[in-house]
């Protein structure tokens, strides 16, 4: 859901500032829409950042990252959850 938000946020700044820089005549707003194409561009690569977070923590593809959960879920139950459960009254 993030990284279809990103995608739109990207897609949509520059497409305003290509609206901006080919429409606009003023200089003022034509040096405002390189900026923000720049800007569409950074979203970019903070969109394949994302997607290859995405991917390398898939636990499909990742199984030893499967192994890890289950025993930090099993150290949980042994160690925190039974303190919690003692402080309740």
């Amino acid at each position: 859901m993030m990284l279809a938000l990103m995608l739109v946020l990207s897609l949509f700044f520059i497409g305003i500032g290509l609206y901006g820089l080919l429409t606009k005549s003023n200089s003022k707003i034509k040096e405002v829409s390189l900026g923000i194409i720049v800007l569409g561009i950074g979203y970019l690569g903070v969109l394949k950042s994302g997607i290859e977070m995405f991917e390398n923590h898939r636990l499909d593809k990742n199984p030893h990252l499967e192994d890890l959960a289950r025993d930090s879920l099993r150290a949980y139950d042994k160690v925190i959850a039974p303190s919690s459960k003692q402080n309740k009254p």
